[in-house]
C-alpha cells in the first residue's frame, strides 16, 4: 500500500500546534475534538480542528490553492492535540525538519520515524468543518485596533453584546463596552457588509503571537464569520442577540470642557499617584474645574490625594465638577496609541470621552456618584 509521507518545517508546525491548541481549549463533552485533522497533501500538511464554536485551517510547507478546498480523497488522520504537541517538544532541538507518515493501516501517525501515536478516531467521525466561502471579503480588522479594546474584558458576564466585540463596518468602527464604559477604535468604512459580534475570545486568539502579524481579510455568512490568516483562516460561529445601541449614549451637542495633554503618561501618572490610598472601596478620583483644574481622590480609612494640574494640562470651558474609575481612566490612557490625548466633558449626565489626538479611538466612561 503507498505511503502517505511529507516532512515539515518544526517552527511552522510547532506554530500550528499551538494556534489549535487556544482553538480546542474551552469545557466541551466530545473527546474527539481533543484531536486535530492532518490532511497529507503533495507538498503541504493542513491542520484543521475545532470546539464547535471555533474552526481553523492552517496549511504548513507551499499554499494550497482554490481557498483551501480539501478533496475527500485526500489522506488524513485524526490524532490527539497534546500528545502530537509532547512528542513534538521531546524531539532533539537541533532537528529543524519532522518527518510524519500515516501508518501504512490508517491507524496512527509516525513522527520522526520513532514513535506512533494512535489515530484519534475515524475522519468521519469528526464534527464537520466549515469551508472558507466565495465571494466579498473584508479588510477591516487588524490586531492594533483589536488591542486598543482589548482593557475591556468579560470576567464572568452571560451577556452577549458583553463578550463580544461589535464589528460596525457600515459607520466604520469597532467598539467593545462592559456597561461601565466604551471603546470605539476606527476601522475601514465597509458598506457592503453587515454589522456583526465578534466574541471576544476570537478576538484573542487572532492577537495571539502566532496569529497578530497575519490578520486578513473577512468574509460573512447567515451563520458564521471567517478572517483568512496569511496561511489558512479562523471560522467562528456568530453569537445571537444585538450590540446596544451606542449612538443612544452618545451626546449631540457640544461639551461644557475640554482637557488636553500633549502627553496622556502625565494622566497615568496622576492616576498612579491617586491610586496609592485608594482600594476596590474607593476607587473614584474627581476632576474639578474652577479657576483651576484639580484632582481628588479621598479615601476614609487613608486619607486625601490632591492635585492642582492646570500646569500640566490645558483646559477650557466651564466649571464642572465629576468622578470616574481611577483604573478605567488608566486603562484608557493606554489603549490610546498616540501620545496626546483630549478628554471631552458634558456632564454628570453624560459619559465623559477619552480620545486620541488623531481622533480614531475614543473610550467613553461613565461618571460615578460623588
Amino acid at each position: 500500500m503507498k505511503k502517505h509521507q511529507i516532512v515539515v518545517n518544526r517552527k511552522e508546525f510547532e506554530k500550528e500546534l499551538a494556534i489549535a491548541k487556544k482553538v480546542i481549549a474551552g469545557k466541551h463533552n466530545l473527546c474527539i475534538i481533543e484531536n486535530v485533522v492532518l490532511s497529507f497533501m503533495p507538498e503541504s500538511l493542513v491542520l484543521q480542528c475545532t470546539n464547535l464554536e471555533h474552526s481553523y485551517l492552517g496549511v504548513i510547507g507551499k499554499p494550497i490553492n482554490r481557498k483551501y478546498r480539501i478533496s475527500e480523497k485526500t489522506p488524513k488522520v485524526l490524532v490527539s492535540i497534546d500528545r502530537l504537541t509532547n512528542v513534538v517538544k521531546s524531539i532533539s532541538k537541533k532537528a529543524t525538519e519532522i518527518p510524519l507518515e500515516i501508518t501504512w493501516d490508517g491507524d496512527g501517525l509516525l513522527i520522526n520515524g520513532t514513535t506512533t501515536i494512535i489515530a484519534g478516531g475515524k475522519y468521519d467521525d469528526y464534527p464537520t468543518l466549515p469551508k472558507l466561502p466565495w465571494g466579498l471579503s473584508h479588510n477591516v480588522l487588524s490586531s492594533e485596533k483589536i488591542d486598543q479594546l482589548s482593557g475591556i474584558s468579560f470576567g464572568d458576564d452571560k451577556r452577549e453584546h458583553i463578550r463580544c466585540l461589535y464589528v460596525n463596518g457600515p459607520a466604520g468602527q469597532l467598539a467593545s463596552t462592559d456597561g461601565s464604559r466604551l471603546y470605539i477604535a476606527t476601522i475601514p468604512k465597509t458598506d457592503h457588509m453587515k454589522p456583526f459580534l465578534l466574541p471576544k475570545k476570537t478576538a484573542s486568539i487572532l492577537t495571539s503571537p502566532q496569529l497578530k502579524n497575519e490578520i486578513g481579510d473577512v468574509r460573512i455568512t447567515d451563520l458564521y464569520a471567517f478572517v483568512e490568516t496569511g496561511h489558512g483562516f479562523m471560522c467562528v460561529r456568530l453569537p445571537e442577540g444585538e450590540f446596544p445601541d451606542y449612538n443612544r449614549i452618545m451626546p449631540d451637542h457640544d461639551p461644557v470642557a475640554i482637557i488636553s495633554t500633549p502627553d496622556k503618561q502625565d494622566m497615568i501618572d496622576i492616576m498612579a499617584e491617586a491610586a496609592a490610598i485608594l482600594n476596590q472601596s474607593y476607587a473614584g478620583v474627581v476632576f474639578s474645574l474652577d479657576n483651576n483644574l484639580v484632582v481628588t481622590a479621598t479615601n476614609p480609612d487613608c486619607g486625601e490625594y490632591k492635585k492642582d494640574i492646570s500646569d500640566m494640562f490645558t483646559h477650557d470651558g466651564a466649571g464642572f465638577e465629576m468622578a470616574f474609575n481611577q483604573a478605567f481612566i488608566v486603562d484608557a490612557c493606554k489603549s490610546i496609541k498616540d501620545r496626546g490625548m483630549n478628554m471631552y466633558i458634558w456632564g454628570n449626565e453624560y459619559p465623559a470621552a477619552f480620545e486620541s489626538a488623531a481622533g480614531d479611538f475614543k473610550a467613553l466612561l461613565m461618571p460615578m456618584r460623588i
